[in-house]
């Protein structure tokens, strides 16, 4: 039979029609997403998703914008299409016609299925349609383990990430090969701190894919988390490779270039953080970088009004509120300083790092009393407490209880934390410093100043205090050699002098 060329360019028409994105439809890419309720109602739900358009897919991804490291995780890529409708009733079989009419008229009914704008659907990149947020798929064969990846992203959007967390890992048990789901769930791991499995999950997602945008930023942040300013920045430069507009890919890159810590990165850092924020005004992420790097350039007051912008989108950002009261005492305005860390104990209660800032500010304006309850306060989250802020508070709160004479009380929480911190050298120590003080323990004050020193040979200051109270007890030879070692160990320590006075005394007597 001849070619019908009508035929042929219908035919055309109907493919093109049939296979190209929401471009051929006259609509942008927001209004695409717009009209796909799949796409929509996550957007409407999660301002932290994003759309990235590559030919005619469209990648949604999610940005923890609200962290101060923006980790990324994909919900995948996808492509939208027109919404099938129902075929009307077909002519009855036995009317047949000829090959023309036969084509036209089916072709009739396909461009009637041209798309309007509540008339789209999503097909992820199995082809199959993206179901609408907490609605089961609507095909019977849609991929088990891209489900369970849709599941966690809808879940984190409501909150739920330990939830998310659990169907990104059955997601990845389920396919194993899919660099998507290792991503995210190293994303996850990362942002509730689990930072060594976090980088097993980011470095499993890049040996399957070599060139993960998302995966190979989210180790650059990682990196950062940990203090590997250096192989943070080289991730971040190879992120930007790959997409120079990539904007976590930026934060990361400035933050890495940040935490070098020498002046001229410190600058450099700076000037880059300010034509992010210069780019992005009101980006509550370039922000809080600016803040950042005024505070190490020790520029207290572009800080503070900084601070004071982010405060203005985020009332109650407890690292921000905290940095501001910083950059108040730095100026010496101790009062704003209170004030701004008493916001800090309300915005968030159970963090201990308001609490000993509070109680520092505190104990400046001599206000000896509220300071101890803001340090108690601090140690009763001890479980929250970094090492630092827990050794910070425990020797304020004792300074204050010996200040006040209230030794007693002073001993009671020395051999609690001594107890309760058993293989910590520094609750150890401060046992040892507390019984020092009475003349009736001077022996369990050795004694504590000994297990000290099987945990931690480095505190130097245990060997000249353990020296003097051997002497003071009658063993001078023990307590020579304790000096002598103090003396090795710390030849410019201001309690050397003294150390070698009492060296030279009493060695006449042995």
């Amino acid at each position: 039979m001849p070619i019908n060329k009508t035929i042929c360019v219908s035919a055309l028409s109907l493919v093109i029609l049939l296979a190209s994105s929401f471009q051929a439809y006259g609509l942008t890419q927001e209004e695409a997403s717009d009209a796909c309720q799949a796409v929509k109602a996550r957007l409407m739900r999660d301002h932290r998703y994003n759309l990235s358009r590559e030919g005619d897919r469209t990648h949604i991804y999610m940005i923890m914008a609200d962290q101060k490291l923006p980790y990324s995780l994909s919900l995948g890529w996808i492509q939208f299409r027109p919404k099938i409708k129902k075929a009307e009733d077909s002519a009855p079989e036995k009317e047949k016609t000829d090959d023309k009419s036969q084509f036209e008229q089916a072709f009739k009914k396909q461009a009637d299925l041209l798309v309007t704008k509540d008339e789209l659907i999503a097909t992820d990149e199995s082809g199959l349609i993206l179901p609408q947020p907490g609605a089961k798929p609507l095909q019977k064969d849609y991929n088990e383990a891209n489900y369970h990846n849709l599941l966690g992203c809808d879940m984190l959007s409501d909150g739920r990430v330990n939830d998310a967390l659990k169907e990104f890992q059955v997601a990845a048990k389920l396919d194993s090969t899919c660099a998507k789901y290792q991503n995210n769930v190293g994303a996850l791991l990362a942002l509730k701190g689990e930072y060594a499995q976090g980088v097993k999950s980011i470095d499993l997602a890049i040996q399957k894919d070599a060139k993960y945008l998302q995966a190979i930023t989210n180790r650059a942040l990682l990196h950062l988390a940990i203090g590997q300013p250096d192989m943070a920045l080289k991730d971040a430069k190879y992120a930007l490779t790959l997409d120079p507009k990539y904007f976590p890919a930026k934060i990361a890159q400035v933050r890495a270039t940040l935490e070098k810590g020498d002046k001229a990165s410190i600058e450099s850092a700076l000037s880059e953080a300010a034509i992010l924020k210069e780019n992005n005004p009101g980006d509550w992420q370039s922000l809080i970088l600016v803040a950042d790097c005024y505070f190490a350039c020790k520029q207290y007051k572009e800080a503070k009004d900084v601070c004071r912008r982010i405060q203005q989108l985020s009332a109650n950002d407890i690292d921000n509120i905290l940095k501001l009261a910083v950059c108040f005492e730095k100026l010496g305005d101790l009062d704003n300083a209170i004030k701004e860390a008493r916001k800090g104990t309300v915005a968030a209660p159970d963090d201990p790092r308001p609490h000993l800032i509070l109680g520092r500010f505190l104990l400046a304006n001599r206000d000896d009393k509220a300071a101890a309850l803001q340090f108690e306060r601090t140690m009763d989250l001890e479980r929250a407490c970094s090492p630092h802020v827990k050794l910070e508070a425990m020797n304020s709160w004792l300074k204050i209880l010996i200040r006040e004479n209230k030794t007693e009380r002073a001993e009671e929480l020395a051999y609690k934390w001594a107890k309760t911190n058993d293989k910590d050298p520094k609750c150890q120590y401060n046992l040892g410093w507390i019984l020092s003080m009475n003349a009736q323990k001077k022996k369990e004050a050795i004694e504590a100043y000994q297990k000290t020193l099987k945990l931690d040979p480095a505190l130097v200051a245990v060997h000249y205090n353990l020296g003097l109270l051997m002497i003071e007890s009658g063993d001078v030879r023990n307590g020579l050699a304790q000096l002598r070692a103090f003396v090795k160990i710390a030849p410019k320590d201001s309690d050397t002098p003294h150390a070698k006075e009492l060296i030279e005394k009493f060695s006449k007597s042995l």
